[in-house]
């Protein structure tokens, strides 16, 4: 069955599928029962490349490096950690890609930071739910991506559970805070 492919990192590189070179590797299709080779090649020398075997909608090599998660409407996101070498220098490294608003609401209640995630919050929607109700909600997921799949659904994240499957939520801005969250 063909899946659409959306291949992320967490650093700058290109990219090596099944041996052809790509500069972006998002919103391609691919048969997911045939083995896809992916091999990333960063563009900082303080990585290192890797290649992750991704067939049947899993990692089968280099899992610690690769998360693969199975989104609606067969879409497939496959998210590449940095690889780092030893490199001993006094020059400054790269900077990690900043994190959404959004996303860093969840890794605030991911992390237990309950009162930095309140002040993403409206008073309304904060004044509705106490503590132990705010980090159940986020309880079963493990992972949040932005959804790229259905643009014509804005603030709207891929929540991914434990089982690597994410489920579509919509987080209404008011104000430039979360005042709601909705599963689509």
């Amino acid at each position: 069955m063909e899946t659409v492919f959306h291949i992320k990192s967490a650093f700058r590189c290109v990219y090596l599928l099944n041996g052809v070179f790509v500069e972006k590797a998002d919103d391609f299709k691919y048969d997911a029962a045939s083995p896809l080779y992916i091999t990333a090649l960063p563009l900082n020398a303080h990585h290192l490349p890797y290649t992750v075997k991704i067939s049947g909608l899993a990692a089968q090599s280099n899992e610690h490096l690769v998360s693969v998660y199975k989104l609606p409407e067969h879409n497939c996101y496959v998210k590449l950690a940095a690889r780092y070498n030893y490199v001993y220098s006094t020059e400054h490294r790269e900077t990690p890609d900043k994190l959404g608003f959004v996303e860093s609401f969840f890794l605030d209640i991911r992390h237990g930071n309950l009162s930095s995630a309140r002040t993403k919050m409206t008073q309304t929607l904060s004044a509705s739910i106490d503590d132990e109700s705010l980090r159940a909600f986020f309880d079963d997921y493990t992972d949040i991506i932005e959804n790229n799949v259905s643009k014509n659904l804005p603030d709207s994240f891929f929540l991914i559970d434990k089982n690597d499957v994410g489920a579509l939520f919509r987080f209404e801005i008011k104000d430039g805070l979360i005042d709601n969250i909705v599963q689509i």
